[in-house]
């Protein structure tokens, strides 16, 4: 180690552990810098301020090193544990998004291949305990256009039997508004002829299609 360049400041120790992967809640998350493949290293993790409420964050986990840090003498070392990560940049598209009918499967969207630059107010350098879920990750197409953008779930609260009974009971939902705008569109006019009575359908129809085929791309994935 170096002397110190400022009076009462300590030396960081340069040499560090670098691992594979760390175990949390029974899952592994791999880093993806080391493993050459990103496919379990996606996360959810909620970032504390002493000052602001928590931040939640979603991203890749790079590198995974400790290094021991001697900060009060001899004796009094203590080991630090570190995930390197870069964070999604989130979606930003005015097209619809389908899975805003869909908010308890808890799908988010982000720019395709893009990450937040390190102007961003979230850390590079995060504890891993701040990890709370591993997220799986696909590339879908949004609106008429197609717009592609990555989409993902969090699997440590979404189960695959959840998924498909919150695509049910969306459909379900979908269904009941469908039937009252219908009814509606049959009691404001006696003259049908001058009603599309079929709009309501057709829109609650495209919306359910639509992520039903995302989310099932995402199980299918992973």
């Amino acid at each position: 180690m170096d002397l110190p360049l400022v009076a009462h400041s300590l030396p960081l120790n340069r040499q560090a552990i670098f691992f594979e992967y760390v175990i949390l809640g029974g899952k592994r998350y791999y880093a993806s810098r080391t493993v050459g493949s990103n496919r379990s290293s996606f996360i959810h993790a909620i970032i504390p301020s002493a000052l602001h409420p928590p931040r939640h964050a979603y991203g890749e986990v790079l590198e995974l090193f400790q290094f021991e840090q001697n900060f009060r003498g001899p004796g009094h070392d203590t080991m630090l544990w570190f995930a390197r990560t870069r964070w999604f940049k989130p979606w930003r598209c005015e097209s619809t998004n389908p899975w805003d009918d869909f908010s308890t499967v808890d799908v988010r969207l982000w720019e395709l291949g893009e990450y937040q630059n390190r102007n961003t107010q979230l850390p590079e350098l995060i504890n891993p305990d701040w990890i709370v879920g591993q997220l799986a990750m696909t590339t879908v197409s949004i609106g008429e256009n197609k717009i592609k953008a990555w989409a993902s779930i969090n699997l440590s609260k979404r189960s695959t039997p959840y998924i498909l009974d919150a695509l049910v009971d969306e459909g379900r939902h979908l269904r009941d508004n469908f039937l009252k705008q219908y009814s509606d569109l049959r009691n404001s006019s006696t003259n049908t002829e001058d009603q599309d009575l079929t709009s309501p359908y057709m829109s609650a129809s495209r919306r359910a299609t639509q992520a039903s085929h995302a989310g099932l791309h995402i199980l299918q994935d992973n």
